[in-house]
């Protein structure tokens, strides 16, 4: 027996040290998994592979994670919450793909949900983020950020994105803007809240092409260097929709935003001004308007440092002459005691005009206006003394169309769209105070 027994020990020994000498990938009780192994944390399943790899989580983990430089991880998000033990809970230095439904969560004071360093690029596809004791995201490197993509705080203490530099050390994670520019394009998404939705900072270049932007503290957009918007619905309750801000600082902060598209609500049911300042700023920079439809004042004031031109777009209130481009056409739509002024070029105009429906008063205030195919009972004035035309016919004053035309022509159905929904806004949306907004 007592032979026996020491034999059992010693198989149980061994055993033991064989055990102590797998992989714990095998045995841990798995928060993320690689294909068909698991891992005790994320970053053991990022360090203990090299290459191209794909990690899935597969529980909610508490977990500050690095991807290194030179590596390229795609994150499944599967359902789970990533939230940090320390730091900012994601630090990308290498290429990072995230995706699937989840969130990303930080709640440390100073830390975000997600940096992205210089020379890094990071690609967000799905999941949302969260942070409420600084920036949800930082971008010092390039980031794309597509619809699917949620961000979102409660706290107005930090801008939600920041994409670029700040200039001290701890905010931009001890690196500095050498010449490099931060790049941040957003193809979509829902971005709420924060001190301003995204602060496009020191050294960076803004690209959106979609997405909702709201916010209750400051501007949906803040802009110090280079922004360019395509498109997306741009929305505040209070004071300015959009700010603008310029400084001396090496070609960092040029202060450039240029608009061709979208849906741009100011605060207080788009009766505040559209159009803002960064407080602090230096007098120089400029936003150029090129389309869009705009529901609130555009005057920015005798004391905006920078500078405001307006090639095209819908105003849902009148704009000073002195910042409309001396080439562009000028009307008025008026129906149902509502207004909208339309600028920009001959066909953009005509085509937006030439489907207004019977009831509808056009006010040619600037320019040239061919406008064929007008329903009927629409009036068409002549009040700037250029050349207009409406179905064939010289007006050098006013005429209601009597005659029946086909209008039916369905490329047009989106024009009339925007057109009715900038008219309507001006009258549902109520709303809060004017507030300025700080950088």
């Amino acid at each position: 027996m007592k032979r026996t027994a020491a034999r059992l020990t010693a198989v149980m020994l061994s055993l033991a040290m064989l055990i102590l000498l797998l992989p714990s990938a095998v045995f841990a009780a798995g928060t993320a998994k690689i294909g068909s192994d698991e891992y005790a944390t994320i970053q053991q399943a990022i360090d203990s592979t090299t290459g191209d790899q794909t990690i899935e989580l597969t529980a909610d983990t508490a977990e500050s994670i690095t991807i290194p430089e030179g590596r390229t991880i795609t994150l499944i998000l599967g359902g789970f919450t990533l939230s940090e033990s320390s730091g900012d809970t994601i630090s990308n230095k290498g290429t990072l793909i995230i995706t699937g439904t989840g969130s990303v969560t930080n709640s440390t004071n100073g830390k975000g949900a997600l940096v992205n360093y210089p020379g890094a690029t990071a690609t967000l596809k799905g999941g949302s983020f969260t942070a409420d004791k600084w920036y949800t995201i930082k971008n010092l490197g390039t980031m794309t950020i597509d619809s699917d993509v949620k961000v979102y705080t409660e706290t107005g203490s930090s801008s939600l994105i920041a994409n670029g530099w700040y200039g001290n050390a701890a905010t931009d994670r001890n690196t500095s803007y050498s010449g490099v520019q931060a790049l941040l394009t957003i193809r979509g998404g829902e971005f709420i809240g924060g001190m301003n939705t995204v602060k496009n900072d020191d050294g960076g270049r803004l690209v959106i092409e979609n997405g909702s932007f709201s916010n209750s503290t400051g501007p949906a957009i803040l802009n110090w260097n280079i922004t360019q918007i395509y498109g997306g619905i741009f929305t505040v309750p209070s004071g300015y929709v959009l700010a603008n801000g310029y400084f001396d600082n090496n070609g960092a902060d040029e202060g450039k935003m240029t608009i061709y598209n979208g849906l741009f609500t100011s605060g207080n049911g788009g009766t505040d001004y559209l159009l803002g300042y960064g407080v602090g700023g230096s007098e120089g920079g400029e936003i150029v308007i090129n389309g869009g439809a705009f529901v609130g004042k555009t005057d920015i004031g005798e004391d905006t440092p920078y500078k405001l031109s307006i090639i095209g777009g819908m105003f849902t209130a009148a704009v000073d002459p002195e910042y409309i481009d001396e080439d562009a056409t000028v009307a008025l739509a008026t129906y149902d005691e509502e207004n909208v002024y339309v600028i920009g070029g001959q066909e953009m105009l005509a085509e937006i005009l030439a489907v207004a429906e019977q009831g509808f008063v056009i006010t040619v205030l600037q320019g040239d206006l061919t406008l064929s195919d007008v329903a009927v009972g629409v009036t068409v004035k002549n009040q700037g003394g250029g050349t207009v035309l409406v179905n064939g016919q010289n007006v050098t004053d006013s005429i209601t169309v009597e005659e029946s035309y086909d209008t039916a022509d369905n490329s047009m159905l989106i024009y009339v769209g925007i057109l009715v929904l900038a008219l309507c806004l001006a009258a549902v949306l109520r709303g809060f105070r004017v507030k300025r907004m700080s950088r």
